[in-house]
């Protein structure tokens, strides 16, 4: 039965990797008969769905609404940092609706409604997108969202998380839903869904579990989605929270720097942050300035006192490679949502290399990857990542491995996600000595391995890898983080 419900959500990981003709994100291996069998999936897909329709027909899943505004400070972080990594873990017992609207106001002009937002015409254009998006697609549109919502600037990111995330959709049909009746009505019926709250709204992000809304369930859901969720669910609750299942809808670029908001509060000036501040969610504590302009001084302060540690944090350490997909499966549907629930409690280290093989021609080591030259490249360009731009390095591997195409996703991914990094600094690391170095090290942290690593993704915990650890980390890293951990635990922990 525990093997089984490690199939809870779409397509499982874990067994077996589908060959390289398989060019389907990990998302969309299940969507049809035809893309199962292409990427070697069709038993696991077939198994998944129907374990999945078991759980849903023994209880509903617990519905979370969230009223808010695509530029409001707040509401980036929850989504972030809490909303979007407990949907991907909790996927089969949540129900998630999104109604961006938030603080606007809308008028009736003759024939369509006329919108003002508590940000500005930016935001109303953020917010217009979001609901097109929400209307027009069915899959990988919370991943989209949350790709705009995580950027430095959601709406210039809008396009470049559509075309990586959502490449069936065009964006001219998008925007003649943003521009047109269509978008128009979809954002009025957002008005009266927003004006239609008991008690009404005061404040944005407002959030709603199962319809209700408290300021308890509103602090729960704030800073312990997954325990909140888990402990509402009436069926089998997950120890199904120890079966991260297998498969998001890939996920994009992205994050904040997301461990310093689990503590996060809401305040007067976080709800209302002005348009002033320029930037990307990860840099509003870079700095006091950076704080104050963004609104979040005392967040900041709490957050970075909260991070002190006094106890050493667990230690996790991932051998990968670039186009693995198994290692692809693992980073978006575990590791990545919950190294953002754990924060500092969990220490990480990725290694790029896995089985590739490396010689040394007299000058310089030449690498042969498992997957092709096409892998070695992406190892080299995560290498330089890690060693290039120490606090996103992990958002942007997690955006490369999220998308269809993980080389193609690169640029955008760093382009987003570190717009202080170039591109040419970071090919010249690729194509350099650095990098070539920088390789030359993961090889030597892999072949000094103990056991031997024999299959990737290789984790080991405190330094220690067994099977029984592989398993728990694979299927359960939040319970083995937590259970390990001996200082004060988050409440993610339960």
């Amino acid at each position: 039965m525990k093997a089984l419900l490690l199939l809870v959500f779409a397509v499982p990981v874990w067994g077996g990797s589908p060959e390289v003709r398989c060019r389907l994100p990990p998302s969309a291996w299940c969507s049809s008969p035809e893309a199962a069998l292409q990427c070697g999936v069709l038993q696991q897909c077939l198994e998944a769905n129907f374990t999945r329709a078991l759980a849903r027909r023994n209880a509903d899943p617990v519905k979370i609404g969230l009223y808010y505004e695509s530029l409001c400070p707040a509401c980036r972080n929850f989504i972030a940092s809490m909303l979007y990594p407990a949907s991907v873990l909790l996927d089969d017992i949540m129900d998630l609706t999104l109604v961006p609207y938030g603080n606007a106001q809308e008028s009736h002009d003759g024939d369509k409604y006329i919108f003002k937002c508590q940000h500005g015409e930016d935001e109303c254009v953020g917010n217009m997108i979001e609901a097109c998006l929400l209307n027009l697609t069915d899959t990988n549109t919370f991943l989209t969202i949350f790709c705009m919502e995580s950027s430095q600037d959601p709406i210039k990111a809008a396009k470049s998380c559509v075309e990586l995330f959502l490449p069936n959709l065009s964006w001219e049909r998008l925007m003649t839903c943003v521009n047109g009746d269509l978008g128009n009505q979809i954002m009025h019926q957002n008005a009266l869904k927003t004006g239609a709250l008991k008690p009404p709204h005061n404040y944005v992000p407002w959030i709603t579990i199962n319809g209700e809304h408290t300021e308890e369930l509103q602090d729960k859901a704030f800073s312990a989605l997954v325990p909140l969720v888990c402990d509402l669910y009436k069926n089998r609750t997950p120890s199904d929270r120890n079966k991260m299942k297998a498969l998001l809808l890939l996920v994009l670029l992205l994050v904040f720097a997301m461990t310093m908001w689990v503590t996060l509060e809401r305040s007067s000036a976080e709800v209302v942050a002005e348009v002033r501040c320029k930037h990307s969610p990860s840099a509003w504590c870079s700095s006091p300035e950076a704080a104050l302009q963004c609104g979040v001084l005392k967040m900041c302060l709490k957050a970075n006192l909260t991070r002190r540690r006094t106890v050493e944090p667990v230690k996790i350490e991932v051998y990968s490679e670039s186009l693995c997909p198994d290692c692809r499966g693992y980073i978006t549907n575990v590791l990545y949502p919950s190294s953002v629930l754990l924060g500092d409690i969990m220490d990480l280290t990725v290694v790029p290399y896995g089985n590739a093989q490396e010689s040394f021609d007299g000058q310089r080591y030449v690498f042969t990857c498992q997957h092709g030259e096409q892998e070695c490249l992406g190892n080299m360009i995560q290498a330089c990542l890690l060693n290039l731009t120490k606090t996103n390095a992990f958002n942007i591997i997690f955006c490369m491995e999220a998308a269809v195409d993980v080389l193609q996703a690169a640029k955008p991914c760093v382009e987003m996600l570190a717009p202080q990094l170039s591109y040419e600094t970071l090919f010249s690391c690729v194509k350099g000595d650095l990098g070539n170095h920088l390789m030359h090290q993961n090889a030597l942290k892999t072949k000094a391995l103990k056991p031997t690593h024999t299959f990737v993704p290789w984790i080991t915990v405190n330094g220690i890898h067994t099977d029984d650890l592989q398993r728990k980390a694979t299927s359960s890293l939040i319970p083995l983080v937590c259970s390990m951990y001996k200082g004060e635990k988050p409440e993610v922990c339960g």
